[in-house]
């Protein structure tokens, strides 16, 4: 069973790195994930990964990569085309334009069917899932269960740093997608490190702990589903002042952190 998720998000969407960059734009993925291929090669573990299609276009060395993944027995999923920072903002139309558009993308530059789905800055919507289960989708991996789901949206919008409008409220339809079953599959379960606030723990917010892979090694028993990172946490760089938490810790350590939480996960034979 695939228990590792890696969100393969473009450099555009972390602050510490200049989007004009265009060097480091092409060159971060790659590196990344060449990164995290090898890590997954030597605990042995599959994974998904969620590309953005917009960053398959014309690059044949991402292309050639993935492929690699895929041979070695690891899935692509799809994180829309444009990983949009104002996707939950678009309207329903435009959203599923853009996911097939990335689903299209997928299968012609790397010959494969995409079965898993993560939606942008957590969006989906029951007609996105439809839409999914229409071009062959077996899972929609957005959303987190029930109240952490509707909460999450709220952060989301309340927080997000944009300059263009942002939602003060959570619409109601919203909060109802959040307390309704999937149409496609199953919905993602991620850690809850406290069975009693249920906040879930991902890759991004375990590396803001002290001792993060023992922390992860303590809550494992409440792993429900997949364990998520992305790709921005096998970068061989670091950056003290990071607003990433995982760029604030050293490569070698950030990798012995990456490899203990695989071997945990591998131990536990999800």
């Amino acid at each position: 069973m695939v228990c590792v998720h890696i969100d393969a998000d473009d450099a555009e969407v972390y602050e510490n790195v200049d989007p004009h960059d265009k060097k480091l734009k092409e060159s971060f993925i790659i590196a990344a994930l060449t990164n995290a291929l090898a890590l997954l090669n030597e605990t042995n573990i599959k994974a998904v990964v969620f590309v953005v299609g917009k960053n398959l276009v014309g690059n044949l060395q991402y292309q050639e990569l993935l492929r690699r993944f895929i041979k070695e027995g690891h899935a692509i999923g799809n994180h829309s085309f444009s990983h949009d920072e104002n996707f939950n903002s678009w309207g329903k139309d435009a959203q599923i334009q853009d996911i097939q558009l990335a689903d299209r993308i997928i299968r012609e530059s790397l010959n494969c069917e995409p079965l898993h789905f993560r939606g942008p800055g957590y969006s989906s919507n029951h007609r996105i899932q439809s839409s999914l289960l229409n071009l062959g989708y077996l899972f929609d991996c957005t959303k987190i269960p029930l109240l952490y789901s509707s909460g999450l949206d709220l952060y989301f919008k309340v927080t997000k740093k944009s300059n263009k409008r942002i939602p003060s409220v959570l619409r109601a339809k919203d909060v109802f997608f959040a307390f309704t079953p999937p149409i496609v599959g199953i919905e993602e379960q991620l850690i809850h490190p406290n069975k009693f606030w249920g906040i879930p723990i991902y890759s991004t917010w375990i590396f803001r702990k002290k001792n993060p892979d023992q922390v992860f090694t303590k809550q494992i028993k409440s792993l429900e589903g997949p364990f998520l990172f992305h790709a921005i946490d096998f970068l061989d760089y670091s950056n003290e002042k990071s607003s990433i938490p995982a760029l604030r810790i050293q490569p070698d350590e950030r990798f012995r952190i990456i490899r203990n939480i695989l071997f945990e996960l591998k131990s536990r034979d999800f």
